[in-house]
């Protein structure tokens, strides 16, 4: 969980996708990575899907997928 106020920008974001070895993320994974909630990751995830700098797909009940189109 985070500790203090770390700020992590949308370009540290999209590094961090492209970085992955699957062709998608999860908010878990996303929150994993910077040592965030995952509340944090869906919500900075779904202001860059906002701003049309990725693409999401419900992929069951719970579960969102996240990519970068090429």
């Amino acid at each position: 969980m985070a500790q203090g106020k770390r700020t992590v920008s949308d370009e540290e974001i999209l590094r961090a996708i492209r970085s992955q070895e699957d062709p998608f993320v999860t908010a878990g994974e996303v929150a994993e990575l910077f040592g965030m909630t995952r509340q944090w990751a869906h919500n900075r995830l779904q202001d860059l899907n906002d701003g049309d700098r990725i693409h999401r797909k419900k992929s069951g009940p719970r579960n969102v997928i996240w990519w970068i189109e090429n």
